[in-house]
């Protein structure tokens, strides 16, 4: 009877312990499971950080890159506008010498014809920049790097005048001398407007240009004409 009870407790010890080693196998088993899943939740939120960190780098070099061809459009455009201006004043020297002379002398109906080839040139080009800055306008990215820049344009175009004098005066523009031409503020043909403009010496700036005795822009035009 004893060697019974004996044998039926060893029984029940080992049932115990398989019971027990069973349980905590179940543990471990699903301690590791759960680890995995967390390893993988913070595998998957490091890649969607890391996506959403490339996702936002693309749309800042999106906006930088919108941003560099807006102020080269602009800075075309002022480049237009001076040589514009210039030629428009030897056109005007050359018609009042013409008129003086009787009759015109064939340099002087030869400087005529260049500066108002130049001109219709010009036309061309400045209707040309009018087109690439519409397109730009329609595929302007949101961002607050553009409104930002935006918000400049309308509301801190005197202190960003200010900003460029020392690229001006470093280019040997107007600012490097005591003409006072960047000061004096441009009525132009181009703003229908009316608008006064200020704005700082291009490669075509008129005053720069007999400063030099000639015109470092980069415009085709300009490369057409010897004037």
């Amino acid at each position: 009877m004893a060697i019974q009870l004996v044998k039926s407790f060893q029984h029940l010890t080992a049932c115990f312990i398989l019971a027990i080693k069973n349980t905590f196998s179940s543990i471990t088993t699903t301690t590791k499971h759960l680890k995995a899943k967390h390893h993988d939740c913070i595998k998957a939120d490091r890649v969607k950080l890391l996506l959403q960190k490339l996702q936002e780098e693309k749309h800042t070099n999106l906006q930088l890159n919108w941003i560099s061809e807006h102020r080269q459009e602009i800075r075309r455009a002022h480049n237009i506008i001076q040589r514009e201006t210039y030629i428009r004043e030897l056109f005007f020297d050359y018609d009042i010498q013409a008129q003086k002379e009787s009759p015109p002398e064939p340099y002087t109906l030869k400087n005529l014809q260049k500066c108002d080839l130049e001109l219709k040139l010009l036309n061309i080009e400045y209707f040309e920049h009018l087109e690439r800055m519409a397109e730009l306008m329609k595929r302007k990215p949101l961002g607050h790097l553009v409104h930002r820049y935006a918000r400049n344009l309308r509301h801190n175009l005197k202190q960003l005048w200010i900003i460029e004098r020392t690229y001006c005066q470093l280019r040997g523009g107007c600012c490097a001398r005591e003409c006072g031409c960047c000061e004096r503020p441009w009525d132009t043909i181009r703003d229908p407007s009316g608008k006064i403009q200020y704005m700082h010496c291009t490669g075509s700036c008129g005053c720069c240009t007999r400063h030099r005795g000639y015109s470092s822009s980069s415009m085709v035009v300009n490369k057409k004409s010897d004037i």
